[in-house]
């Protein structure tokens, strides 16, 4: 083998030191990169030569050679941030992003993400990040692995409202508005904010996201109609005439009133005047003696009586253009009565039972014409009055009045009345939406000795959207939030993760490719065992600068003695050749 062989000996060694050393610079020079994964190198010795001695075959090593350069895929400490597309993983996943150019897809555990100017999730480098569209109707994942690309112009569609929910308190000492003891509902649509002890307004929408302004008008009933121990009041439901009827109808309905007021001017006029005609005949009748002048007396009174049959027709011209006014008028209202129910109310102030006032022929029950006591105080199984009040579910059941304060009846929703003559619920607008819009409305009232107020109200629509924002959830959704104020999910981002992480090759910009070695990736979303994401976080890198600077201690060391070997080994060489002189 010879002297010379220890040479090449230190030379492996200076080149093994040497890529080592390498090796732990890039990891310092690393050390602030997000996502980075730092690596180490593993010595190995070279193939050793057989050398024969007095007790036989003996091997002497040639050197060292660099095995293997292993990256090192312990979880990273995570750096919190202010952008909501900044992600970090927690677990053995990857971000997939592929090559704009060469449509590669690579892996990446830096999740330094943005959205670009044509809503495609990038990193740094312009990769797309990869992900799955979601189902609008089921919320999950659908279709292959793609480009997670938003379309930043798009709607979020409208959401036609369909139930308005009501919590109100309605003032005991509210006063009746009528005459008491003339059971007659006060409630006129033609002046309802007069007619009624309180009102509450809520914004609807119709299927195009067009805004409709709903009032509920809630007016005491007489308390001498009431049942014992409960006290009523009716809910009118009510909408704008402008929204349900087409403006020739509301046209027609303003002129035909109109007429019928000019009627009724004429009609007093005329009224008037043979009332004076009568007031007249019956002085001039008056001024005539009867028994001097009989003749004359029979013809005043002829003329008197002539008066009086047309002042009396004058009167019933008048009332009935009056009644045709008052008709005109409530047909021609600002108002849309669209929805009446009936609350009843025990003496604590809870709500027993609510009744849809519908009468089944296209109108409304007066209250006055309901059976107010036997209505409700029936036996769910015989129908009989039993003295108990109960109060009609959803489902249809009769469910018992209960004294427990903590037990809370279901409320009936009551629906909106298009043509309550064949049962045919919904609004109707004036617009191209769904022209049987059902709406339901559920009133959580009480009725305490305080002032009316609405405790809270919410109904379920709302208005067409545009983008506004995007940004991602910890499950890897991504939300795109619409002016409308509601978000949707477009997509989720998917995780992939190896059998062999250590397989991967490193491409540069905190990606890795996939090899044989690293074996097939599994791919998947959050929840599926590839790892968790976290938002507004990103991962530092695992690089730790302690361990590292021993490692360049002994590096260097390493270096230094083999350098030593061959400065030895070539005074060695030295002494050889002098041997000759």
């Amino acid at each position: 083998m010879g002297i010379q062989s220890s040479l090449f000996s230190g030379v492996s060694g200076l080149n093994a030191n040497g890529n080592a050393m390498t090796v732990v610079g890039n990891n310092i020079a690393n050390s602030n990169t997000i996502g980075f994964k730092s690596s180490r190198t593993v010595f190995a010795d070279m193939l050793s030569a057989s050398v024969s001695g007095s007790s036989g075959t003996s091997q002497i090593g040639r050197g060292v050679s660099m095995s293997t350069v292993d990256n090192i895929f312990s979880q990273g400490t995570f750096e919190n941030t202010e952008s909501n597309t900044d992600l970090a993983i927690e677990g053995a996943g990857f971000f997939m992003v592929r090559d704009p150019l060469s449509g590669t897809v690579n892996y990446t555990r830096a999740g330094a993400f943005s959205f670009d100017e044509s809503g495609m999730l990038v990193n740094p480098e312009g990769y797309a990040v990869q992900g799955y569209f979601l189902d609008p109707e089921t919320g999950m994942p659908k279709g292959d692995v793609t480009d997670m690309q938003v379309e930043t112009r798009t709607f979020s569609p409208a959401n036609p409202t369909t139930n308005v929910v009501l919590a109100t308190n309605l003032n005991a000492n509210a006063p009746y508005l009528g005459t008491e003891g003339d059971g007659e509902s006060p409630f006129d649509i033609t002046n309802p904010a007069e007619t009624s002890n309180y009102a509450s307004s809520v914004r609807i929408f119709d299927s195009l996201g067009v805004e409709h302004l709903v009032t509920t008008y809630f007016n005491k009933l007489d308390p001498a109609g009431n049942p014992t121990d409960y006290m009523q009041w009716e809910a009118h439901v009510v909408v704008t005439a402008a929204d349900v009827q087409p403006p020739e109808e509301i046209a027609l309905r303003d002129a035909a009133l109109a007429t019928a007021e000019t009627t009724l001017q004429t009609a007093e006029t005329t009224l008037a005047a043979a009332e004076t005609a009568l007031q007249t005949a019956q002085a001039d009748l008056d001024a005539i003696d009867p028994v001097a002048d009989p003749a004359g007396y029979a013809a005043a009174e002829a003329i008197r009586d002539a008066a009086l049959v047309a002042r009396d027709a004058a009167l019933v011209a008048r009332d009935a253009a009056m009644e045709d006014r008052d008709t005109q008028k409530a047909a021609a209202a600002d108002w849309v009565e669209v929805s009446r129910s009936m609350l009843t109310f025990d003496t604590n102030g809870r709500l027993i039972n609510v009744t849809d006032m519908s009468n089944g022929t296209g109108g409304w029950s007066a209250y006055d014409t309901l059976d107010r006591t036997n209505n409700f105080i029936l036996d769910p199984v015989s129908g009989t009055a039993t003295g108990n009040l109960y109060q009609v579910s959803d489902a249809g059941e009769a469910l018992p009045n209960t004294t427990d304060t903590e037990v809370v009846n279901t409320t009936p929703k009551i629906g909106t009345v298009l043509d309550a003559a064949n049962d045919d619920y919904g609004l109707t607008w004036i617009n191209e939406s769904d022209n049987e819009q059902q709406i339901f409305f559920t009133f959580n009232a009480t009725q305490y000795s305080s002032e009316s107020d609405v405790v809270s109200q919410s109904q379920d629509g709302y208005a067409t959207g545009t983008l506004v924002s995007l940004s991602i959830d910890n499950d890897g959704n991504i939300l795109g939030n619409y002016s409308n104020g509601e978000p949707r999910k477009l997509g989720r981002i998917a995780l992939a993760k190896f059998s062999n992480p250590l397989g991967l090759i490193k491409a540069g910009y905190n990606m890795y490719t996939a090899t044989d070695q690293s074996g097939t990736p599994i791919i998947g979303t959050v929840g599926s065992g590839v790892g968790r994401i976290y938002t507004n976080s990103l991962e530092m890198s695992n690089v730790d600068l302690a361990q590292e600077f021993v490692k360049m201690i002994t590096t260097q060391r390493g270096f230094q003695a083999n350098s030593k070997i061959i400065t030895t080994t070539d005074e060695m060489l030295g002494e050889l050749i002098n041997l000759k002189r």
